[in-house]
């Protein structure tokens, strides 16, 4: 890898290892991203439904309470390791609200929401995979198919773009399209 600085380049030839604080703090930037966005959707989702952004306080709470114990390594681990059941609870709080307000539950920009946080829940699952993974073998890589990847940078970037309300626009320019991709095969609208 070549990384041009001015007139410098610089030859990276060996990526040096995280310590254990440098390797929690980008575990809790990840996670707290994906809060974020879970706890956005959670929010556009009550002022869709019932223009009520505390709709869906219970999981608005369990968000806050993950952020909250995230720099707690224990209590961090314990929401890691019960990640299934979150997301069962909060897709069982997001199913009871849509029936309960059945006419807005079916506009694109709730069934949106809906399917942002559940891409969101699975870029968790491999996050949460990582870690656990990571304790039993330190060091140790994860592979994943890059088919998975670019779906997850599709949904991430979509969910971008949707929320910050013209912002943001995620394009791919297609005169760099081919070699100079960021991914190989991340698709690219025309």
């Amino acid at each position: 890898m070549l990384i041009s600085m001015n007139a410098t380049e610089i030859e990276i030839v060996e990526i040096p290892e995280l310590n254990e604080g440098q390797d929690s703090l980008m575990d809790l930037h990840s996670v707290l991203n994906l809060l974020n966005v879970i706890h956005g959707e959670l929010t556009v989702l009550g002022l869709d439904l019932a223009d009520d952004p505390e709709l869906l306080s219970d999981g608005l709470d369990r968000c806050d309470t993950m952020k909250s114990d995230l720099m707690d390594p224990v209590a961090s681990l314990r929401h890691v390791e019960s990640l299934p059941e979150t997301k069962a609870a909060i897709d069982g709080i997001v199913a009871a609200a849509l029936a309960r307000y059945p006419e807005p539950a079916a506009t694109a920009s709730v069934q949106e929401s809906v399917g942002n946080i559940a891409a969101v829940f699975k870029i968790f699952e491999v996050w949460a995979r990582e870690i656990l993974a990571r304790k039993k073998e330190p060091g140790k890589w994860v592979k994943m198919l890059i088919a998975d990847i670019q779906a997850d940078f599709q949904a991430v970037f979509s969910a971008m773009e949707k929320h910050s309300h013209g912002r943001y626009r995620i394009l791919c320019n297609l005169a760099y399209a081919g070699a100079q991709r960021l991914l190989r095969g991340f698709s690219c609208a025309e």
